[in-house]
Protein backbone atom coordinates (compact mmCIF):
# COMPACT_ATOMS: atom_id res chain seq x y z
CA UNK A 1 0.00 0.00 0.00
CA UNK A 2 1.33 3.45 -0.93
CA UNK A 3 1.09 6.33 1.52
CA UNK A 4 1.76 10.04 1.27
CA UNK A 5 4.79 11.05 -0.71
CA UNK A 6 4.73 7.77 -2.65
CA UNK A 7 6.35 5.83 0.19
CA UNK A 8 5.42 2.19 0.61
CA UNK A 9 3.61 1.40 3.83
CA UNK A 10 3.39 -2.14 5.17
CA UNK A 11 -0.08 -3.07 6.34
CA UNK A 12 -0.09 -4.25 9.93
CA UNK A 13 -2.79 -6.59 11.16
CA UNK A 14 -2.24 -7.51 14.85
CA UNK A 15 -4.62 -10.44 14.45
CA UNK A 16 -2.96 -11.92 11.35
CA UNK A 17 -1.33 -14.72 13.34
CA UNK A 18 -4.33 -15.40 15.56
CA UNK A 19 -6.18 -13.85 18.48
CA UNK A 20 -4.14 -11.63 20.79
CA UNK A 21 -3.80 -12.75 24.38
CA UNK A 22 -1.72 -9.91 25.79
CA UNK A 23 0.20 -6.81 24.68
CA UNK A 24 2.99 -5.28 26.78
CA UNK A 25 5.92 -2.94 26.09
CA UNK A 26 9.05 -4.51 24.66
CA UNK A 27 12.21 -4.41 26.78
CA UNK A 28 15.07 -2.05 26.02
CA UNK A 29 17.32 -4.88 24.71
CA UNK A 30 14.47 -6.03 22.45
CA UNK A 31 14.11 -2.54 21.04
CA UNK A 32 17.84 -2.47 20.34
CA UNK A 33 17.51 -5.75 18.39
CA UNK A 34 14.44 -4.44 16.56
CA UNK A 35 16.24 -1.31 15.41
CA UNK A 36 19.25 -3.29 14.19
CA UNK A 37 17.11 -5.93 12.46
CA UNK A 38 15.17 -3.24 10.59
CA UNK A 39 18.27 -1.92 8.80
CA UNK A 40 17.88 -4.38 5.92
CA UNK A 41 17.20 -8.01 4.99
CA UNK A 42 20.68 -9.30 5.86
CA UNK A 43 20.74 -7.42 9.15
CA UNK A 44 17.60 -9.24 10.27
CA UNK A 45 19.02 -12.63 9.22
CA UNK A 46 21.96 -11.98 11.57
CA UNK A 47 19.45 -12.44 14.41
CA UNK A 48 18.16 -15.82 13.26
CA UNK A 49 18.83 -18.39 16.00
CA UNK A 50 19.00 -21.98 14.72
CA UNK A 51 19.73 -25.28 16.49
CA UNK A 52 19.72 -29.00 15.70
CA UNK A 53 18.60 -31.72 18.09
CA UNK A 54 19.73 -35.18 16.95
CA UNK A 55 17.68 -38.02 18.46
CA UNK A 56 18.96 -41.56 17.95
CA UNK A 57 16.79 -44.47 19.05
CA UNK A 58 13.14 -45.47 18.86
CA UNK A 59 11.42 -42.08 18.64
CA UNK A 60 7.66 -41.64 18.93
CA UNK A 61 7.17 -38.88 16.36
CA UNK A 62 3.59 -38.07 17.35
CA UNK A 63 4.53 -37.79 21.00
CA UNK A 64 7.45 -35.48 20.16
CA UNK A 65 5.18 -33.21 18.14
CA UNK A 66 2.68 -33.05 21.01
CA UNK A 67 5.53 -32.26 23.42
CA UNK A 68 6.81 -29.44 21.21
CA UNK A 69 3.29 -28.03 21.01
CA UNK A 70 3.22 -28.09 24.80
CA UNK A 71 6.47 -26.12 25.03
CA UNK A 72 5.08 -23.43 22.72
CA UNK A 73 1.89 -23.24 24.76
CA UNK A 74 3.89 -22.88 27.99
CA UNK A 75 6.12 -20.04 26.75
CA UNK A 76 4.47 -16.89 25.43
CA UNK A 77 7.66 -15.65 23.74
CA UNK A 78 7.41 -18.53 21.26
CA UNK A 79 3.99 -17.34 20.07
CA UNK A 80 4.65 -13.62 20.00
CA UNK A 81 5.16 -10.90 17.43
CA UNK A 82 6.45 -7.34 17.64
CA UNK A 83 4.41 -4.22 16.92
CA UNK A 84 5.26 -2.16 13.81
CA UNK A 85 7.09 0.48 15.88
CA UNK A 86 9.10 -2.04 17.90
CA UNK A 87 7.45 -0.85 21.11
CA UNK A 88 4.89 -3.66 21.62
CA UNK A 89 5.34 -7.32 22.50
CA UNK A 90 2.19 -9.03 21.24
CA UNK A 91 1.39 -12.49 22.63
CA UNK A 92 -0.98 -14.67 20.62
CA UNK A 93 -3.48 -17.08 22.11
CA UNK A 94 -2.24 -20.69 22.15
CA UNK A 95 -3.23 -22.66 19.07
CA UNK A 96 -2.06 -25.89 17.48
CA UNK A 97 1.63 -25.59 16.62
CA UNK A 98 2.53 -27.44 13.44
CA UNK A 99 5.91 -29.14 13.18
CA UNK A 100 6.84 -29.85 9.57
CA UNK A 101 7.89 -33.47 9.01
CA UNK A 102 9.80 -35.08 6.17
CA UNK A 103 11.05 -38.63 5.76
CA UNK A 104 14.52 -38.72 4.16
CA UNK A 105 15.28 -42.33 5.06
CA UNK A 106 14.83 -43.62 1.47
CA UNK A 107 17.58 -41.35 0.15
CA UNK A 108 21.18 -42.40 -0.34
CA UNK A 109 23.57 -41.24 2.40
CA UNK A 110 24.98 -38.55 0.11
CA UNK A 111 21.56 -37.29 -0.97
CA UNK A 112 20.34 -37.37 2.63
CA UNK A 113 23.28 -35.32 3.86
CA UNK A 114 22.68 -32.82 1.07
CA UNK A 115 18.99 -32.58 1.98
CA UNK A 116 19.80 -32.03 5.67
CA UNK A 117 22.33 -29.32 4.84
CA UNK A 118 19.78 -27.64 2.58
CA UNK A 119 17.16 -27.68 5.37
CA UNK A 120 19.63 -26.19 7.85
CA UNK A 121 20.57 -23.50 5.34
CA UNK A 122 16.94 -22.73 4.62
CA UNK A 123 16.30 -22.35 8.34
CA UNK A 124 19.01 -19.75 8.90
CA UNK A 125 18.27 -17.93 5.64
CA UNK A 126 14.48 -17.64 5.97
CA UNK A 127 13.50 -14.19 7.19
CA UNK A 128 11.20 -13.76 10.18
CA UNK A 129 8.67 -10.96 9.71
CA UNK A 130 8.65 -9.48 13.19
CA UNK A 131 5.16 -8.01 12.86
CA UNK A 132 3.72 -11.36 11.80
CA UNK A 133 4.28 -13.83 14.62
CA UNK A 134 5.03 -16.43 15.47
CA UNK A 135 8.78 -16.02 15.58
CA UNK A 136 9.54 -19.69 16.22
CA UNK A 137 9.36 -22.64 13.82
CA UNK A 138 10.42 -26.28 13.80
CA UNK A 139 10.96 -29.13 11.36
CA UNK A 140 11.51 -32.83 12.06
CA UNK A 141 13.54 -34.94 9.62
CA UNK A 142 13.61 -38.72 9.65
CA UNK A 143 17.08 -39.83 8.61
CA UNK A 144 16.60 -43.52 9.38
CA UNK A 145 14.00 -45.51 11.32
CA UNK A 146 15.94 -44.91 14.55
CA UNK A 147 17.59 -41.57 13.70
CA UNK A 148 15.80 -38.19 13.63
CA UNK A 149 16.85 -34.55 13.46
CA UNK A 150 14.75 -31.76 14.95
CA UNK A 151 15.58 -28.33 13.50
CA UNK A 152 14.36 -25.35 15.50
CA UNK A 153 14.63 -21.71 14.51
CA UNK A 154 13.69 -18.49 16.31
CA UNK A 155 14.36 -14.79 16.00
CA UNK A 156 16.73 -13.50 18.65
CA UNK A 157 14.17 -10.91 19.74
CA UNK A 158 12.16 -13.72 21.39
CA UNK A 159 14.87 -16.29 22.18
CA UNK A 160 18.44 -16.41 23.49
CA UNK A 161 21.04 -19.05 24.24
CA UNK A 162 19.72 -19.73 27.73
CA UNK A 163 16.22 -20.23 26.29
CA UNK A 164 17.31 -23.13 24.10
CA UNK A 165 18.39 -25.12 27.15
CA UNK A 166 15.02 -24.46 28.79
CA UNK A 167 13.23 -25.56 25.62
CA UNK A 168 15.22 -28.79 25.30
CA UNK A 169 14.77 -29.75 28.97
CA UNK A 170 11.04 -29.10 28.91
CA UNK A 171 10.65 -30.84 25.57
CA UNK A 172 12.18 -33.96 27.10
CA UNK A 173 9.97 -33.80 30.18
CA UNK A 174 6.80 -33.38 28.12
CA UNK A 175 7.88 -36.15 25.76
CA UNK A 176 8.33 -38.43 28.76
CA UNK A 177 4.91 -37.42 30.08
CA UNK A 178 6.04 -35.86 33.35
CA UNK A 179 4.64 -32.36 32.87
CA UNK A 180 3.60 -32.29 36.53
CA UNK A 181 7.29 -32.22 37.44
CA UNK A 182 7.86 -29.01 35.50
CA UNK A 183 7.80 -25.67 37.32
CA UNK A 184 5.08 -23.19 36.45
CA UNK A 185 5.85 -21.61 33.10
CA UNK A 186 7.43 -18.18 33.41
CA UNK A 187 5.85 -15.43 31.30
CA UNK A 188 8.13 -13.23 29.24
CA UNK A 189 5.29 -10.72 28.92
CA UNK A 190 5.27 -10.46 32.72
CA UNK A 191 9.04 -10.07 32.72
CA UNK A 192 8.83 -7.31 30.09
CA UNK A 193 6.04 -5.51 31.93
CA UNK A 194 8.02 -5.58 35.17
CA UNK A 195 11.03 -4.17 33.31
CA UNK A 196 8.88 -1.33 31.96
CA UNK A 197 7.48 -0.51 35.41
CA UNK A 198 10.90 -0.65 37.07
CA UNK A 199 13.36 0.44 34.35
CA UNK A 200 16.17 1.23 36.77
CA UNK A 201 16.84 -0.96 39.76
CA UNK A 202 18.59 0.10 42.93
CA UNK A 203 21.99 -0.75 41.46
CA UNK A 204 21.58 1.30 38.26
CA UNK A 205 23.72 4.24 39.40
CA UNK A 206 26.52 1.96 40.58
CA UNK A 207 26.34 -0.04 37.35
CA UNK A 208 26.59 3.15 35.31
CA UNK A 209 29.59 4.40 37.28
CA UNK A 210 31.35 1.08 36.76
CA UNK A 211 30.89 0.96 32.98
CA UNK A 212 31.72 4.63 32.43
CA UNK A 213 34.90 4.19 34.46
CA UNK A 214 35.91 1.25 32.28
CA UNK A 215 35.60 3.34 29.14
CA UNK A 216 36.80 6.76 30.18
CA UNK A 217 39.22 8.40 27.79
CA UNK A 218 39.89 7.24 24.24
CA UNK A 219 37.88 4.17 23.28
CA UNK A 220 39.91 1.25 21.91
CA UNK A 221 39.14 0.13 18.35
CA UNK A 222 40.33 -3.37 17.52
CA UNK A 223 42.28 -3.47 14.25
CA UNK A 224 42.72 -7.09 13.25
CA UNK A 225 44.81 -7.87 10.13
CA UNK A 226 42.33 -8.51 7.32
CA UNK A 227 42.44 -10.64 4.20
CA UNK A 228 40.25 -8.19 2.29
CA UNK A 229 39.86 -4.39 2.41
CA UNK A 230 37.21 -3.30 4.89
CA UNK A 231 34.04 -2.26 3.01
CA UNK A 232 32.88 1.31 3.54
CA UNK A 233 29.63 -0.03 4.96
CA UNK A 234 29.58 -2.93 7.39
CA UNK A 235 28.40 -6.26 6.01
CA UNK A 236 27.07 -9.34 7.81
CA UNK A 237 28.04 -12.10 5.35
CA UNK A 238 29.34 -14.88 7.57
CA UNK A 239 30.58 -18.47 7.70
CA UNK A 240 31.82 -20.83 10.42
CA UNK A 241 34.83 -23.01 11.03
CA UNK A 242 34.83 -25.50 13.91
CA UNK A 243 37.87 -26.84 15.75
CA UNK A 244 37.72 -29.64 18.32
CA UNK A 245 40.09 -29.64 21.30
CA UNK A 246 40.63 -33.20 22.50
CA UNK A 247 39.91 -34.38 26.03
CA UNK A 248 43.55 -34.27 27.14
CA UNK A 249 44.05 -30.68 26.02
CA UNK A 250 40.69 -29.63 27.47
CA UNK A 251 41.55 -31.23 30.81
CA UNK A 252 44.88 -29.39 30.77
CA UNK A 253 43.18 -26.04 30.19
CA UNK A 254 40.73 -26.70 33.03
CA UNK A 255 43.56 -27.71 35.35
CA UNK A 256 45.52 -24.59 34.44
CA UNK A 257 42.67 -22.33 35.52
CA UNK A 258 41.61 -24.40 38.51
CA UNK A 259 45.11 -24.12 39.94
CA UNK A 260 44.46 -20.39 40.33
CA UNK A 261 40.80 -20.75 41.29
CA UNK A 262 39.83 -19.41 37.87
CA UNK A 263 36.79 -20.66 35.94
CA UNK A 264 37.08 -22.35 32.55
CA UNK A 265 35.25 -19.39 30.99
CA UNK A 266 37.75 -16.88 32.39
CA UNK A 267 40.69 -19.08 31.37
CA UNK A 268 39.51 -19.33 27.77
CA UNK A 269 38.50 -15.67 27.69
CA UNK A 270 41.97 -14.67 28.86
CA UNK A 271 43.52 -16.72 26.07
CA UNK A 272 41.19 -15.22 23.47
CA UNK A 273 41.89 -11.65 24.60
CA UNK A 274 45.63 -12.34 24.55
CA UNK A 275 45.33 -13.73 21.01
CA UNK A 276 43.42 -10.65 19.85
CA UNK A 277 46.13 -8.47 21.40
CA UNK A 278 48.96 -10.42 19.81
CA UNK A 279 47.62 -10.46 16.26
CA UNK A 280 46.43 -6.85 16.36
CA UNK A 281 49.53 -5.50 18.10
CA UNK A 282 47.31 -3.61 20.57
CA UNK A 283 47.61 -3.66 24.36
CA UNK A 284 43.98 -2.63 24.98
CA UNK A 285 41.26 -4.77 23.43
CA UNK A 286 37.53 -5.06 23.96
CA UNK A 287 35.88 -8.48 23.84
CA UNK A 288 32.12 -8.82 24.03
CA UNK A 289 30.40 -11.56 26.00
CA UNK A 290 26.67 -12.36 26.19
CA UNK A 291 25.29 -12.40 29.74
CA UNK A 292 22.05 -14.27 30.43
CA UNK A 293 19.63 -12.18 32.47
CA UNK A 294 17.77 -15.29 33.57
CA UNK A 295 20.69 -16.33 35.75
CA UNK A 296 20.67 -13.21 37.93
CA UNK A 297 17.02 -12.30 38.22
CA UNK A 298 15.60 -15.62 39.42
CA UNK A 299 14.10 -16.49 36.03
CA UNK A 300 15.89 -19.77 35.39
CA UNK A 301 12.90 -21.23 33.52
CA UNK A 302 12.16 -18.18 31.35
CA UNK A 303 12.24 -18.33 27.54
CA UNK A 304 12.74 -14.99 25.79
CA UNK A 305 15.31 -12.35 24.96
CA UNK A 306 16.98 -11.68 28.33
CA UNK A 307 20.59 -11.50 27.21
CA UNK A 308 22.75 -8.39 27.51
CA UNK A 309 25.97 -7.76 25.63
CA UNK A 310 28.86 -6.84 27.92
CA UNK A 311 32.01 -5.12 26.58
CA UNK A 312 35.01 -6.36 28.58
CA UNK A 313 38.10 -4.18 28.30
CA UNK A 314 41.39 -6.02 28.70
CA UNK A 315 44.64 -4.18 29.37
CA UNK A 316 47.27 -6.65 28.26
CA UNK A 317 50.69 -6.29 29.86
CA UNK A 318 52.93 -8.80 28.14
CA UNK A 319 55.51 -8.47 30.89
CA UNK A 320 52.98 -9.81 33.38
CA UNK A 321 53.09 -13.50 34.28
CA UNK A 322 50.46 -15.82 32.87
CA UNK A 323 49.18 -16.53 36.37
CA UNK A 324 48.65 -12.82 37.02
CA UNK A 325 46.89 -12.39 33.68
CA UNK A 326 44.52 -15.24 34.62
CA UNK A 327 43.70 -13.52 37.90
CA UNK A 328 43.07 -10.23 36.08
CA UNK A 329 40.79 -11.90 33.53
CA UNK A 330 38.76 -13.53 36.29
CA UNK A 331 38.40 -10.18 38.08
CA UNK A 332 37.38 -8.42 34.86
CA UNK A 333 34.78 -11.09 34.11
CA UNK A 334 33.28 -11.17 37.60
CA UNK A 335 33.12 -7.37 37.87
CA UNK A 336 31.32 -7.17 34.52
CA UNK A 337 28.81 -9.83 35.53
CA UNK A 338 28.16 -7.97 38.78
CA UNK A 339 27.06 -4.98 36.68
CA UNK A 340 25.39 -6.80 33.80
CA UNK A 341 21.94 -5.17 34.12
CA UNK A 342 23.22 -1.97 32.53
CA UNK A 343 22.33 -2.40 28.86
CA UNK A 344 24.84 -2.10 26.06
CA UNK A 345 22.65 0.38 24.19
CA UNK A 346 22.46 2.66 27.22
CA UNK A 347 26.25 2.55 27.57
CA UNK A 348 26.73 3.54 23.92
CA UNK A 349 24.42 6.51 24.42
CA UNK A 350 26.35 7.64 27.49
CA UNK A 351 29.72 7.21 25.81
CA UNK A 352 28.55 9.02 22.67
CA UNK A 353 30.54 6.61 20.53
CA UNK A 354 31.37 8.07 17.13
CA UNK A 355 29.52 5.99 14.56
CA UNK A 356 31.65 4.29 11.93
CA UNK A 357 29.49 2.78 9.17
CA UNK A 358 32.19 0.19 8.45
CA UNK A 359 32.10 -1.51 11.85
CA UNK A 360 29.98 -2.22 14.93
CA UNK A 361 30.42 0.25 17.81
CA UNK A 362 32.87 -0.69 20.58
CA UNK A 363 32.57 -4.50 20.18
CA UNK A 364 33.82 -6.21 17.03
CA UNK A 365 34.67 -9.65 18.48
CA UNK A 366 32.64 -11.90 20.75
CA UNK A 367 33.48 -14.84 23.01
CA UNK A 368 31.07 -17.23 24.73
CA UNK A 369 31.04 -20.59 26.43
CA UNK A 370 27.94 -22.78 26.31
CA UNK A 371 26.88 -24.69 29.37
CA UNK A 372 27.26 -28.44 28.92
CA UNK A 373 24.07 -30.31 28.05
CA UNK A 374 23.55 -33.30 30.36
CA UNK A 375 21.44 -35.80 28.35
CA UNK A 376 20.39 -37.51 31.60
CA UNK A 377 18.61 -34.32 32.66
CA UNK A 378 16.73 -33.75 29.40
CA UNK A 379 14.13 -36.47 29.96
CA UNK A 380 14.77 -38.21 26.64
CA UNK A 381 15.21 -41.64 28.15
CA UNK A 382 16.40 -44.44 25.84
CA UNK A 383 17.37 -41.84 23.21
CA UNK A 384 20.88 -40.67 22.41
CA UNK A 385 20.85 -36.89 22.22
CA UNK A 386 23.12 -34.43 20.44
CA UNK A 387 22.47 -30.67 20.55
CA UNK A 388 24.31 -28.27 18.23
CA UNK A 389 23.90 -24.73 16.98
CA UNK A 390 23.65 -24.29 13.22
CA UNK A 391 26.18 -22.06 11.43
CA UNK A 392 24.88 -18.63 10.47
CA UNK A 393 24.97 -17.11 7.00
CA UNK A 394 24.92 -13.64 8.56
CA UNK A 395 26.38 -12.35 11.80
CA UNK A 396 26.91 -8.95 13.42
CA UNK A 397 30.51 -9.44 14.53
CA UNK A 398 33.78 -9.62 12.66
CA UNK A 399 34.72 -12.70 14.66
CA UNK A 400 32.95 -14.67 17.36
CA UNK A 401 33.99 -17.84 19.12
CA UNK A 402 31.58 -20.11 20.96
CA UNK A 403 33.19 -22.82 23.12
CA UNK A 404 30.97 -25.87 23.57
CA UNK A 405 31.71 -28.63 26.07
CA UNK A 406 31.15 -32.04 24.45
CA UNK A 407 31.99 -35.31 26.25
CA UNK A 408 35.06 -33.88 27.97
CA UNK A 409 36.20 -32.10 24.82
CA UNK A 410 35.78 -28.52 23.63
CA UNK A 411 34.36 -27.56 20.25
CA UNK A 412 35.36 -24.07 19.20
CA UNK A 413 32.74 -22.67 16.81
CA UNK A 414 34.40 -19.76 15.00
CA UNK A 415 31.96 -17.54 13.12
CA UNK A 416 33.66 -14.93 10.92
CA UNK A 417 32.85 -12.17 8.46
CA UNK A 418 33.46 -13.50 4.93
CA UNK A 419 34.06 -10.04 3.51
CA UNK A 420 37.00 -9.53 5.89
CA UNK A 421 38.57 -12.96 6.43
CA UNK A 422 39.29 -16.11 4.47
CA UNK A 423 38.44 -19.53 5.90
CA UNK A 424 42.11 -20.53 5.80
CA UNK A 425 43.02 -17.60 8.04
CA UNK A 426 40.39 -18.54 10.61
CA UNK A 427 41.53 -22.17 10.60
CA UNK A 428 45.07 -21.10 11.46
Amino acid sequence: MTGQGGRTRVDYDPFAGGALQRVVPTTEPQREVWLAAKLDHDASLAYNESVSLRLRGALDVDRLQVALRGVVERHDALRASIGPDGESFCVLEPQAFATAFEDLSALSPQARDAAVNARRQQGVDTLFVLEQGRLFRAELLRLQADDHLLLMHAHHIVCDGWSWWVIVRELGALYRGVSAALPAAASFAGYALDSAMHPHGDAHAADERYWLSRFSGELPVLELPLDHPRPMHRTTASAREDRMLDAALTAGVKKLGAGRGVSLFATLLNGFAALMSRISGQDRVVVGIPAAGQSVDGHEHLVGHCVNLLPLRFDLDHARSFADSLDAAQETLLDALDHQRYTFGTLLQQLRVARDPSRTPLISVLFNIDQALDPAKTGFQDLELDFTTNPRSHDNFELSVNAVQVDGQLRLECQYNRDLFDAATVRR
